[in-house]
């Protein structure tokens, strides 16, 4: 067999080489390309995800932010006791009932920090502003709902003194005999005493089916007609597994007694002379 010569052979293994080099450097580069791809991918996942938990952060913190305001507005209406004190007198004492339901508040010093300078306890505009003031301060501790507010129910001025007699309503109708609040403030617009029998509200267990002539007519009583006043009348508070008792009314004020007959039927429900305690 015949040598083939080294010039012949040189260029073919120049050429074989430069072949193998090409083939592994496309190699190389069909490896890499997928790495750098799969580090795009994987930042891409990672942006997407502190994206993501970026706006759930903020849909979190939002509701909170709303919470907080609500109850900074809330604050700054009804207090609690201690804030109450802190803004109306350290000297006031409270008495509470159950569940925390505030019943009565009395000064002991007949003092208050923010007795109003400009303030008469024979202005009208003047007492009411106060006693809607202290009113609101106290809504959350007079278990004060908004289906069954308090109305303005007389005013007594005085130079020494003046009274403000709050009722509470449910569905328009005034809550007897309970259902009051009554504030005393001082010349200076000092809370001198406050008094509430607030009610947690309850639906009659009748129903005004009577106007007030047939019910007259039906109690046998003789009543002065178109002088009766519509009310709910409270007989029994719910208390445990007893249900309260209470009905759609009328009441009557005549020679110092107080009457009550029930609107469905006109049975007296209540019949008192106030003259005798």
């Amino acid at each position: 067999m015949g040598k083939f010569p080294k010039s012949h052979l040189r260029p073919q293994l120049i050429k074989a080489a430069f072949f193998l080099m090409a083939i592994f450097i496309v190699l190389a580069l069909f490896q890499v390309q997928p790495k750098k791809k799969r580090i795009l991918a994987t930042s891409s996942l990672v942006e997407r995800d502190s994206v993501q938990q970026t706006q759930d952060l903020t849909k979190e913190e939002k509701p909170e932010a709303i919470n907080k305001k609500n109850a900074r507005t809330q604050t700054s209406v009804s207090l609690n006791w201690e804030e109450f004190k802190d803004k109306y007198g350290e000297h006031l004492d409270g008495i509470f009932g159950a569940e925390g339901v505030l019943l009565s508040i009395q000064n002991t010093k007949n003092l208050n920090s923010l007795s109003q300078s400009g303030y008469s306890s024979k202005n009208r505009e003047d007492v009411l502003r106060k006693a809607n003031e202290i009113i609101d301060a106290l809504t959350g501790l007079l278990g004060i709902q908004k289906s069954s507010p308090l109305l303005v129910a007389d005013l007594q001025l005085g130079e020494v003194s003046s009274q403000v007699y709050f009722r509470q309503q449910l569905d328009g109708v005034p809550l007897y005999p309970m259902g009051s609040v009554s504030v005393d403030l001082g010349s200076r617009g000092e809370l001198l005493g406050l008094s509430s029998s607030y009610v947690k509200p309850f639906l009659p267990s009748n129903e005004r089916s009577l106007n007030e002539q047939e019910a007259v007519r039906r109690s046998g009583l003789s009543l002065p007609l178109n002088q009766g006043q519509a009310v709910i009348w409270i007989s029994s508070l719910p208390t445990g597994n007893s249900l309260g008792r209470s009905y759609y009314a009328y009441q009557y004020q005549t020679a110092g007694r107080q009457t009550v007959i029930d609107a469905s039927n006109g049975e007296v429900i209540y019949n008192r002379d106030r003259r005798q305690f």
